[in-house]
């Protein structure tokens, strides 16, 4: 059920490959941050996302993933339209360039966006989730 993101792990920074996902989630409730996972599994070893991940060793590699069925609210299912996939299509890439725009300013004028205070706030927001579990 649900879209979620697959990513890795990331020991030097636990929180940095969750950012994206979790400000995804944030955007559209298609997206289902809970269903995410981060790790690297061995049977996933070959995979372009592991591959990306072990030779650039950035954060921000990922596998989308979204279920046939559709998506679940509480005890409500329903199943995707056309409309709910292109939606989130639109929001992944509303959210890459929030994502990118954020770091490129902060690089440029040295100052913090309104973005980079989210951005902040949602650190804080899943580390206290990992805490929990």
């Amino acid at each position: 059920m649900n879209t979620f993101f697959y990513g890795c792990s990331y020991r030097e920074d636990p929180v940095k490959a969750k950012i994206f996902p979790f400000m995804m989630s944030k955007k559209t409730d298609s997206i289902s941050f809970q269903d995410c996972r981060f790790g690297v599994q061995p049977s996933k070893e070959k995979t372009a996302r592991i591959s990306l991940w072990k030779e650039l060793r950035v954060a921000s590699v990922y596998t989308l993933e979204a279920s046939f069925y559709g998506k679940q609210a509480g005890e409500t299912k329903t199943h995707y339209s056309i409309q709910d996939l292109l939606d989130i299509g639109k929001n992944l890439m509303l959210n890459l360039r929030d994502y990118m725009w954020e770091e490129e300013e902060v690089g440029r004028q040295g100052v913090r966006s309104e973005l980079a205070i989210k951005k902040e706030s949602m650190i804080r927001e899943i580390q206290e989730r990992a805490e929990k579990e």
